[in-house]
């Protein structure tokens, strides 16, 4: 028995460290867009690097729907971030091609313990 547990407590630690996944905003990085959403820019020569993390407050039963969606949602935030970051600097940006945003999909959970799907994305600005 004592066996069987530590090959479930190693194989548990392995899965653990082959699942790596995006990182979250730092908190000293990050700016509220909404009640849902955060971001962080990084500044470079040709444009910026946008990171959002969104966290919808939608239901979803057992979870049906809900990757697309969240998925969709947080692309859309991310367009709109950039669009009002770039028309803030005066700015022009190339469109923003939603099939190139890398995203994460993860489970977080609300001030109640009540479990909130949430969307990590990133992508590449340029400035026209």
């Amino acid at each position: 028995m004592k066996k069987l547990a530590v090959v479930l407590v190693v194989a548990a630690m392995l899965a653990g460290c082959a699942t790596k996944t995006q990182e979250k905003i730092s908190r000293q990085d990050e700016h509220s867009y909404d009640k849902n959403t955060n971001f962080a820019i990084k500044e470079e020569s040709d444009g910026f690097m946008l990171t959002v993390d969104y966290s919808s407050d939608k239901f979803f039963l057992w979870g049906i729907g809900q990757e697309t969606t969240v998925t969709k949602e947080c692309k859309a935030q991310l367009a709109s971030i950039a669009k009002q970051l770039a028309d803030k600097t005066g700015r022009k940006i190339k469109p923003v091609n939603e099939e190139q945003i890398t995203t994460t999909m993860g489970q977080g959970y609300d001030s109640k313990a009540k479990p909130r799907p949430y969307c990590h994305a990133q992508y590449k600005v340029m400035w026209e």
